[in-house]
Parts: C-alpha cells; structure tokens; sequence
C-alpha cells in the first residue's frame, strides 16, 4: 500500500496572539522563534516560544526595542491557532536565554494549570460520591465548573483520600 503525499503543501504555521487574563486579545506575537507544542491527551499541554528584545524595522532598517517584551507577563494569556486547533495558554515563567541575553523564552501551560495554585477542600474517608459529586465539591472554590459527565461514571461511587496539601488540578487529574 502506498500513501500519496502532495509536496506542495506547506507545514502548518503556528499563530501566537497575546491577551489579558480575561481573554482580551491585546497584539499577535509575530517575533516568535523556535517555539514548541507539547500536546498531551488527558494532561496539561505545554507551549515554549522565544522572542528578541530587539527586532529589525523592515522599512528603516534600524534595531528598535521589541514591544511585546515589556507586554509579557506572568499570568497574562496566549492563544495558539494551529490550523483549525485554538487553545488557550497561562504564561507561567519568563527566563532570559542563557547564551543569547538578547532573547527571553516563556513558558506557557493550557488553561487547566490554574487550578495548580488553588488548594483542594478535604474529603473525609467515611463519605462516597460519584464522578459529578466529587467534581463539584473539588471545583467549589474556582470559578471553573464541570460540563456532561458519562452516565457510567455517575453509577460508581468511591471514597477519595487526600492530603491536606493537594491542590485542586492534581485532585481533579485523580478523580
């Protein structure tokens, strides 16, 4: 068997946009270099891009000071279209490049990351719930919520033992 391959199409080119936390996109990232998708079923994906802190003027010629530099932070957001694929990234980490002081690489993890800084509420070991109960209760101090829950996970009940220190990501990765 044989798979025809068109060589004429070009790979997919990935579109970074930057936007405030409350999903306002504010500039497309147009600099980016060497970026990397780490798309994983079932965990959080990982986004890694690096950008200049000084870029060339391509009509003067001139080296002039990158402004997506000073309006990347931690926190803020990064919608990555790949084609017809749209997910949104949490900036967690800025780092300069070690060999290349001109050039910072962000780090970035899909959305789901947030609930790593929430603390899960405690479960007693006495108590079952099923997959929408248990849920419920781990995601009752975010803003997140759950959507459709198969049927046959309503109809298993289990007791959930966790340590005071768990927080709500790894509690719901759990369940």
């Amino acid at each position: 068997m044989f798979i025809d391959i068109n060589y004429n199409k070009r790979p997919q080119e990935a579109r970074l946009h930057l936007a405030k936390p409350n999903k306002q996109i504010i500039d497309i990232i147009h600099e980016k270099m060497g970026g990397s998708v780490s798309i994983k079923l079932g965990k959080i994906n990982e986004l890694t891009f690096s950008i200049p802190h000084q870029i060339e003027d391509d009509e003067l010629g001139e080296i002039t000071p990158n402004k997506h530099t000073s309006l990347i932070k931690e926190k803020m957001l990064v919608r990555l279209t790949l084609g017809v694929y749209k997910e949104w990234y949490t900036i967690d980490s800025i780092e300069e490049d070690d060999n290349d002081h001109n050039i910072f690489t962000v780090k970035a993890f899909s959305l789901g990351y947030e609930l790593r800084g929430k603390k899960s509420p405690l479960f007693s070991d006495e108590d079952v719930y099923n997959a929408t109960q248990s849920l419920e209760k781990a995601l009752s101090s975010t803003v997140w919520s759950i959507g459709e829950v198969d049927a046959l996970f309503n109809n298993m009940f289990r007791s959930l033992s966790i340590s005071t220190d768990t927080n709500v990501l790894d509690l719901v990765t759990q369940i």
